[in-house]
């Protein structure tokens, strides 16, 4: 049974498939360009950050998009009203409550990103300017997405509060996870994920949020998280038209 008020389904899902054909149609718009590594300029962050978004629309984003929508809607199928509270113990309980109240916040990250963007380039730290850059772009990206969908589901928390899908605090967590694994990689990225899956424990355990909701936000901030820290051309990634003798073929890359 899903905690849907009645006759809320129809209008999530009218809303939801509005959103979907607006970014469908919009987001190939804007030409995604890569932005060199070391280009933290503040200058060219409102540039870099419409890259970031004409760079969402690839094959390997498709591929996450299509899983996460999978298991969000799997869960949405198979939830309980009464599933989101976990039972582990009351000491683990409380701390992934707490953990994730912090790890999942905005006005975490937000500090923690510029203040990595700038000690970067006071120091001429080029991987750690880049880490903060990248942060404070995909952040913005992710709320923005995240509250945007929020207003368009309006759906009612476990708890009785309003905007439960999806999770603010799993996207925000799982975009840093997503930035931390492709700018850093080994045991730091890991741990980012492991940061990301406790924060999204976190929420159900504290009755915040449907198993759906969060795992609506794992994939909205993962994969704006890679694309923000992405290296390559997303053209190298991205299904495209390529001119042939006689006629034209769909390719992409990897």
């Amino acid at each position: 049974m899903i905690a849907w008020n009645e006759g809320e389904r129809e209008l999530v899902i009218c809303r939801l498939l509005v959103a979907l054909a607006l970014t469908g149609l919009l987001a190939p718009c804007a030409r995604a360009e890569c932005r060199p590594t070391g280009n933290t300029s503040l200058a060219g962050y409102p540039r870099n950050f419409l890259d970031d978004v004409g760079a969402l629309p690839c094959s390997e984003n498709g591929t996450w998009l299509l899983a996460g929508a999978a298991l969000t809607g799997l869960a949405l199928a198979l939830e309980d009203p009464d599933g989101p509270n976990l039972s582990l113990g009351s000491s683990l309980t409380t701390g992934l409550s707490e953990f994730s109240h912090v790890w999942g916040h905005g006005r975490f990250w937000a500090p923690m990103s510029a203040g990595l963007w700038v000690a970067g380039s006071l120091r001429d730290d080029s991987a750690m300017a880049d880490l903060g850059y990248d942060l404070a772009r995909s952040l913005l990206l992710t709320t923005m997405v995240t509250w945007g969908t929020k207003s368009l589901a309006d759906r009612t928390r476990p708890s009785g509060g309003p905007w439960s899908f999806p999770s603010g605090h799993t996207a925000v967590a799982f975009t840093v996870a997503g930035v931390t694994t492709r700018r850093c990689g080994g045991w730091v990225g890991v741990a980012a994920l492991g940061c990301g899956v406790a924060t999204g424990l976190g929420r159900l355990i504290e009755g915040k949020h449907y198993p759906s909701d969060v795992l609506a936000g794992a994939t909205i901030g993962w994969i704006i998280g890679r694309t923000a820290a992405r290296r390559e051309d997303p053209a190298d990634t991205a299904w495209r038209l390529a001119p042939l003798p006689g006629g034209v073929a769909v390719t992409t890359g990897f």
